[in-house]
């Protein structure tokens, strides 16, 4: 083969791969960077950055629940973690008082003063993943809706939570 043959094809195939390698950082620069920042500013509704608390089932329900979101906002999409506790109120002379808890990663977008959020479990040695549809109100300091989820335990039914008040932490 020619020597001229040779340097234009190892020369191609060079520059192929920095011309990708240039087209792929300038990608992940865009949708990391650029595009967030675009999105946060010509977003113009409700922020719910932070942490949002609950406390379901105080006196009614044996089980009282204690429900803790923690938010990061892009536009109209969230994602953060979700931290879940329940607890058996169960009395002295009871069965044994039982404890659960377990950590979720949460996503979801936020449309005509709804979020909506789906979770599932961070870790993979567990299971369980549920539903949120939460209306903003309180002019953003409150969280009103309902939670649909899969029951963890024996039974895997799926399961709900009305008139869940998530509150903004200060």
């Amino acid at each position: 083969m020619n020597d001229q043959i040779v340097f234009a094809i190892k020369t191609g195939i060079e520059s192929g791969v920095i011309t990708a390698v240039i087209l792929w950082f300038l990608r992940q620069i865009f949708i990391h960077v650029i595009s967030p920042r675009l999105e946060q500013f010509f977003y113009n509704g409700v922020l719910l950055d932070g942490t949002w608390n609950a406390t379901v089932g105080k006196n009614e329900h044996r089980l009282k629940r204690t429900l803790t979101i923690n938010l990061r906002q892009r536009g109209n999409k969230l994602n953060g973690t979700f931290y879940a506790r329940a607890e058996d109120n169960a009395q002295h002379g009871d069965k044994e008082k039982h404890e659960y808890s377990n950590q979720y990663k949460i996503e979801g977008t936020i449309s005509d003063n709804y979020a909506v959020l789906k979770y599932c479990t961070l870790s993979r040695n567990r299971t369980g993943l549920g539903s949120l549809v939460l209306k903003i109100t309180h002019g953003g300091t409150k969280l009103k809706g309902g939670i649909v989820f899969l029951a963890e335990g024996d039974s895997g039914n799926v399961d709900t939570l009305d008139d869940v008040e998530f509150i903004r932490s200060i």
